[in-house]
């Protein structure tokens, strides 16, 4: 089901990048106004511009979510990383994201001694942060990428 705002934007016949950039801007408002963080507002609207699969987007926002909580003192509990590895089955195999939440949760069961969440706190944030270059970096142009 469409958005009024995804609705308004098919109508104005806007370029697929302009309407993501547009939706991703009212979201943002949406959510602000609604009493979300702003570092959670923002995250979120910057994925929901990305132009992935909707499994892809709700697999990288629930990722920040999950780096907020960790950031906010909850614990890496079995339900935790329960959560976490739900999201890795949302991301695709290619993605710098999913072999970070691997490598995190990996290190994590490694670590003990209360360093699993800062662990893999890095993990999730680096993985993120990653895959955003990544596939900005895929819509450069030909003399600006290096091999």
């Amino acid at each position: 089901m469409k958005s009024s705002g995804g609705i308004a934007c098919a109508a104005l016949g806007l370029p697929s990048t302009a309407k993501n950039a547009l939706m991703a801007g009212m979201a943002t408002i949406g959510g602000i106004a609604s009493g979300k963080t702003l570092d959670k507002v923002l995250a979120d609207a910057a994925v929901t511009a990305l132009p992935v699969s909707d499994s892809t987007k709700k697999g990288m926002t629930e990722a920040s979510s999950l780096t907020l909580d960790l950031a906010h003192g909850k614990r890496l509990d079995a339900a935790m990383t329960s959560r976490i590895s739900v999201v890795a089955s949302m991301i695709p195999t290619t993605s710098p994201l999913h072999d970070s939440i691997k490598t995190g949760l990996d290190a994590s069961r490694k670590a003990g001694g209360g360093k699993g969440e800062e662990i893999m706190m890095a993990a999730l944030h680096s993985g993120i942060g990653d895959t955003l270059v990544v596939m900005g970096a895929q819509s450069l142009p030909d003399d600006v990428k290096k091999d």
